[in-house]
């Protein structure tokens, strides 16, 4: 890149940086992303040093190059040794350029499903009444989803619970204060906005921003009483019976039990490292119109979907004009360098809903969560949550909402990371030092961590039932395999939380553990 060039790239952003409300990093990491999707920069284009667009712009040369890791981490751009940053070789971006990631007009027809064609009916003229009963059986199914953990029912004391955070460091004060303040508060004692508080609204708005690339207004956003709500909302109304949705071979059951009660056809696509296999020449994906994936850190296994594999489902999904719904799991616990922003970050065309939760970074009790619609279906959405679900807590949600605004949650999430990693990284060494032959599948984040058996003679269900038999709670990889190939070495491990479990126990628990598998392993000689 020319230096005339580099100047007149980053004058817009030079002037308008201290307007922004988002930190330096974060507008300089949005300002070469949408310059790389304008095509203003282009493959195997050089950018500037770090020192000389930090002297340029007036900021710290870290906030450069953590705007540049950022990128860098996501496929965008890439170094090579003695010769600087490159921007990555990567597929056209033409059908990706655009100043918003809403360009669905409201007034747009969508496809909805036969029941979301009901609804609309309903809101537009009021003329075709529509049965509560009608919508009740219709979630009937969705109500009735597989357990979380699918191997045995969790008790109290499970040390290596997976999904279970630290209650014992959550800041009980500060929430107190913030629900005393919620309770206070009049606002929340009046019947309140079947898309939630608005304060609520505009905190997360804030937070998905700043935190997860995702750019939406409070209008957009509806709190649900966690992800799962929102999936079963989304289903309903998008995918009719008999339809056929795409999901992730090895993932959360509960979501099968959802797909049930919508009476759609799940249709498995293999994954790998780099997240799910995406194939443009097969028959599932040709004929599919809705996709569930966890892009950010699948689960159980925490791999993170490539950027050319995102391109080229979002490709697809505005070819079939269809829907992605985007489960945005554990993005707020990642140990090293930034979290890659979410896959609705990079939609230009209105396609992807996203979906989160403060199950996990607050507690499980809280019941609540978030879902990010296009514009067009704003309106369907809030009328059909009016018809089957009466709301949630209003002081819960102003409480969660000053939670957010006085910074604490953020804090909160920060130790937290800390105090995870620590975690993990006790629980990993105490696992290869009393289990070498186990391998540790790699992960930057997370409350759990996966380990693979060594071979097809171990059996991990058999090795969870009897290590939950005295209270350990781990659970069988092989129980999040949907394919039903539990005889398949490749799926076959041990998840084990450390977020929730005591370090100076654990220690004990992989002892156990040590004790059973070397048990298991003798009887099958």
């Amino acid at each position: 890149m020319s230096k005339q060039l580099s100047d007149d790239l980053f004058i817009p952003l030079s002037i308008q940086r201290d307007n922004d409300s988002q930190s330096k990093y974060a507008a300089l990491y949005e300002h070469i992303k949408d310059a790389i999707f304008s095509n203003r920069l282009k493959p195997n284009e050089k950018l500037p040093s770090s020192r000389y667009l930090s002297k340029q712009m007036g900021i710290s040369r870290n906030s450069v190059l953590t705007a540049y890791e950022l990128l860098q981490a996501e496929g965008f751009l890439e170094t090579r040794n003695g010769a600087g940053t490159y921007v990555a070789e990567i597929v056209d971006l033409k059908w990706l350029s655009g100043n918003t990631a809403d360009s669905l007009s409201v007034h747009e027809a969508v496809s909805v499903s036969d029941l979301g064609q009901r609804i609309q009916a309903f809101q537009n003229s009021g003329s075709q009444d529509i049965s509560s009963q009608e919508i009740d059986s219709q979630n009937k199914g969705s109500q009735k989803t597989a357990p979380n953990h699918p191997t045995t029912t969790p008790h109290l004391d499970d040390l290596f619970l997976p999904a279970q955070p630290a209650i014992e460091c959550f800041p009980t004060k500060e929430w107190q204060v913030a629900m005393s303040r919620g309770l206070r508060d009049r606002r929340g004692y009046s019947e309140q906005p079947g898309m939630g508080v608005n304060l609520l609204r505009e905190q997360v708005c804030n937070y998905l921003l700043l935190t997860r690339g995702v750019k939406c207004h409070p209008d957009q956003l509806m709190i649900t009483s966690g992800s799962q709500q929102a999936l079963a909302i989304a289903l309903n109304l998008l995918v009719n019976a008999d339809e056929s949705v795409l999901l992730e071979d090895i993932g959360f059951k509960g979501i099968d039990g959802i797909l049930a009660g919508v009476g759609a056809k799940p249709i498995l696509v293999p994954t790998d490292e780099e997240g799910i296999c995406f194939d443009p020449d097969n028959e599932a994906w040709q004929q599919s119109r809705t996709l569930i994936i966890t892009p950010s850190r699948s689960f159980p296994l925490g791999h993170t979907l490539s950027l050319t594999r995102r391109l080229a489902i979002l490709e697809w999904v505005y070819a079939v004009q269809g829907w992605i719904i985007e489960d945005d799991y554990d993005s707020e616990f990642i140990f090293d360098g930034h979290s890659i922003a979410a896959l609705h970050g990079l939609d230009t065309q209105g396609r992807v809903i996203y979906t989160g939760t403060f199950s996990r970074s607050m507690f499980p009790g809280i019941r609540l969560g978030y879902m990010v619609l296009p514009e067009p279906l704003i309106t369907l959405f809030k009328k059909y949550k009016h018809f089957v679900d009466g709301g949630l807590s209003s002081q819960q949600q102003m409480a969660m909402a000053n939670f957010m605004l006085d910074g604490t949650y953020g804090r909160h999430l920060r130790r937290m990371r800390k105090l995870y990693k620590t975690k993990k990284a006790e629980l990993d060494t105490l696992m290869h030092a009393a289990l070498p032959r186990l391998s540790l599948v790699p992960s930057k984040g997370g409350m759990h961590s996966v380990y693979r058996l060594p071979d097809a003679s171990f059996c991990d269900r058999e090795i969870c039932q009897n290590a939950n038999d005295i209270g350990l709670g781990i659970r069988a990889l092989s129980s999040y395999d949907r394919s039903l190939t539990s005889d398949n070495p490749s799926c076959s491990g041990l998840i084990l939380g450390y977020a929730g479990a005591k370090i100076n126990e654990m220690h004990v628990g992989v002892q156990h553990l040590q004790n059973i598998i070397e048990s298991i392993g003798q009887k099958s000689k």
